[in-house]
């Protein structure tokens, strides 16, 4: 039982078969957004070649209720009982990294009352609209009692190894040369221990023309499988193949200040924890781009890594901090059961989540709140007018902001002798946060004796994340060694 608790280790540990389909070939077939074609084209089709597929359905803004369009609720009945899997798209699309909290329940509970009421059996899989993740929504898809959550990412699904509420998909699309390539590239890597999972949309796609297929090119993929003995499936047939997840929920709503444990392996650990703050302008979190990212980096360094997604202020400034210190809290207080030395907690963050780790370490009234160091990548450091990402103090600090608020949050003000150290990661270029919040932020820790380090990269722009493409030496190498060797201690 999820609901309702708090400051609580919640782990998922469900043990998964060696072998699933032996040396077959598996291909899965799924089909998003409920558009009218699946029942008309896509269905009878698949039903004559005896091919499984689950339907992810939703009531599309725009779509619904068109019959040219969309599917009716009814011929989504009569899709379960053709024997097609019926999985949840959300009521109505939404990305959920755009989602208030306590929303995402609502948007599948509407899905799965609908099939209740139905006799269609309750939807045991679900995908991500828009393939947008958000890992603070893993305790809710849970609490649905879902077993697999299907995104994009182009490449196989490996079942007895990959995060079942990450499962990758191709997308099927387009007729041209390369994108038959498309198709026949990914069958070529399906086999013993590797599915391939396609995303199909409206065949053909009247409303998002992009990502439409035709007829004739899902007739000719259909033959090839048969012809070649594909073993097609819906996504039900996974669903007993759950590996370990781990999050720990640190407010009394399930939506709420999440962290996402990132283990490394036992003879790697060094007993140093990091909390990974993702950006987004205090709107959305970046955990896809930034976050997860990140923290595979830490992982395969030996660090453990925590994600925090921390609840969006809305004006609320309080909000972020309190997150980012119940988090350092909760490590202090377990580090023995997470195998960490406590006094080697350190905070992490990008852009807006930057300017989070920099307030942890600039407004902690204890030691219990206090990092130990601070990795700060692009941050936005500063309120004031000249330096400031406006948008980030919008969502902090709402539309009318006092001079008492900017220089309570221009964390280059709030430098004490007590500050952590900080290693620093910064392009010259950024046109979004100007460097110089980098650089204020530096002088600042250097005049209190701080240690600080710094990367200036001469181009790379914003949002560069743990790959700076314009750059051949990258910046994780250099923090890592700076996080291992203890070079923030004084």
């Amino acid at each position: 039982m999820i609901h309702g608790m708090k400051n609580k280790l919640l782990i998922l540990m469900l043990i998964s078969p060696a072998v699933l389909f032996g040396q077959q070939k598996t291909v899965v077939l799924t089909c998003d957004d409920a558009c009218e074609s699946h029942y008309s084209f896509v269905a009878p089709l698949l039903k004559q070649y005896g091919f499984g597929a689950t339907f992810y359905v939703c009531e599309f803004p725009g779509m619904f209720g068109d019959s040219t369009r969309s599917m009716s609720w009814q011929q989504i009945k009569e899709l379960s009982a053709m024997g097609f899997e019926i999985g949840n798209h959300t009521w109505h699309h939404k990305n959920l990294d755009r989602m208030i909290p306590g929303e995402l329940d609502s948007e599948l509970s509407y899905v799965e009352q609908k099939c209740d009421s139905l006799g269609i059996p309750r939807p045991v899989s679900f995908a991500y609209p828009a393939y947008r993740e958000d890992p603070a929504s893993i305790p809710t898809l849970i609490r649905h009692r879902y077993r697999t959550a299907r995104t994009g990412g182009d490449r196989p699904w490996q079942p007895s190894t990959d995060d079942p509420l990450h499962v990758p998909s191709y997308t099927i699309k387009g007729d041209g040369p390369e994108d038959k390539k498309y198709f026949y590239q990914a069958l070529e890597q399906a086999g013993p221990g590797k599915v391939i999972v396609f995303t199909i949309h409206g065949v053909p796609d009247i409303a998002h023309p992009w990502v439409s297929t035709p007829p004739a090119v899902l007739k000719e993929y259909l033959q090839y499988l048969y012809a070649h003995h594909y073993r097609v499936v819906p996504m039900r047939e996974f669903v007993h193949l759950p590996t370990p997840r781990e999050f720990i929920s640190l407010s009394p709503s399930d939506d709420l200040a999440l962290l996402t444990v990132f283990r490394p392996r036992k003879d790697l650990s060094k007993g140093t924890a990091v909390i990974v703050c993702s950006g987004g302008a205090y709107a959305f979190r970046f955990d896809g781009g930034e976050g997860v990212p990140a923290c595979r980096k830490l992982q395969d360094a030996g660090i453990t890594a925590f994600l925090l997604d921390y609840r969006l202020p809305a004006g609320n400034d309080t909000v972020p901090l309190h997150d980012a210190q119940s988090a350092i809290r909760y490590l202090q207080a377990h580090a023995k059961a997470f195998r960490l030395d406590p006094h080697k907690i350190g905070i992490l963050g990008f852009s807006a989540g930057g300017h989070l780790a920099s307030t942890t370490g600039t407004h902690f009234k204890n030691a219990a709140e206090r990092p130990d160091f601070m990795v700060l990548v692009y941050p936005v450091i500063s309120m004031a007018d000249s330096l400031t990402h406006k948008w980030t103090r919008k969502e902090l600090l709402g539309d009318t902001v006092t001079a008492e608020k900017i220089r309570l949050y221009s964390n280059e003000l709030q430098v004490t002798d007590s500050t952590p150290g900080a290693f620093i990661v910064h392009a010259m270029d950024d046109d979004g946060v100007p460097v110089a919040n980098s650089l204020y932020f530096e002088a600042a820790l250097l005049q209190h004796h701080i240690p600080v380090q710094v990367f200036l990269y001469a181009h790379g722009g914003h949002g560069f994340s743990v790959n700076n493409k314009t750059a051949t030496v990258q910046w994780t190498g250099a923090c890592m060694d700076w996080i291992k060797q203890m070079k923030w201690e004084k």
